[in-house]
């Protein structure tokens, strides 16, 4: 822990809520998921997009990347599960649909474009304001 950051210490009182929709966060918010006690900090937002050659249709689901305050933080990628297929009646067919289940990835596997990471529940622990601002905000990831 840093003695110099008191963001990297460990979180015990917060008023927690919980994230369903990664497009609710911004750069500077605050993060909590799995079973973390330090919150991570969102540094960066994205669109992922998503494509179904079965269906020849796109999908743009949010995502953010998270990192800790304290050195040699690992960043991790946060995007909604996508589901590509659905079933009816014990038929299955392709789909597309953003799903409100969150996946963390360490940062480098989603950076190449592997999202299979673990399922997680995301709550936020300090809203960052207006005023935060972060480099290279609201970019494309293309999966």
């Amino acid at each position: 822990m840093s003695r110099n950051n008191p963001r990297a210490e460990r979180r015990t009182d917060t008023d927690e809520e919980s994230i369903t929709d990664l497009g609710e966060l911004q750069c500077g918010d605050e993060v909590l998921f799995a079973d973390r006690k330090r919150a991570l900090t969102v540094v960066d937002t994205a669109m992922r997009r998503d494509y179904s050659p079965a269906l020849d249709e796109e999908l743009l689901t949010p995502t953010v990347l998270v990192k800790g305050d304290w050195e040699r933080a690992t960043p991790f990628a946060l995007a909604h599960r996508v589901s590509r297929i659905t079933e009816n009646d014990g038929q299955y067919d392709p789909a597309l649909e953003q799903t409100e289940e969150i996946v963390a990835v360490v940062g480098e596997k989603a950076a190449r474009g592997t999202w299979d990471g673990s399922i997680v529940d995301v709550v936020r622990v300090e809203c960052a304001g207006p005023d935060y601002d972060c480099d290279g905000s609201d970019t494309e990831v293309v999966a």
